[in-house]
């Protein structure tokens, strides 16, 4: 909920415009492509048709167990979110919950 809380305030609906050029979704902030990839990377959604997975985009539970899968396999997992995890000084932990 960390996570969350410093990238959304914990809003599910928030939408960053211009965050580093490009929009970020939901209460992880997720980039539509970085969203996607990893989607597919996992095999998550699998029920979904690949055209519809985008329609999970603002899933905050969709969000949160995707990343806890992109910070337990990569070390550098937390990177997708540096400047929150510098914030909260954990950029070695999963805080996701």
């Amino acid at each position: 909920h960390e996570l969350a809380q410093c990238e959304s305030s914990g809003n599910p609906r928030a939408i960053n415009p211009m965050d580093g050029g490009s929009p970020s979704y939901g209460c992880l902030q997720f980039k539509k492509s970085t969203f996607l990839s990893q989607i597919e990377r996992f095999g998550l959604l699998r029920e979904a048709e690949a055209h519809e997975r985008e329609n999970f985009l603002m899933d905050c539970e969709v969000q949160r167990v995707l990343a806890r899968k992109m910070l337990t396999t990569d070390v550098n997992g937390w990177k997708h979110w540096t400047n929150c995890f510098k914030a909260i000084d954990k950029p070695d932990q999963c805080v996701v919950e």
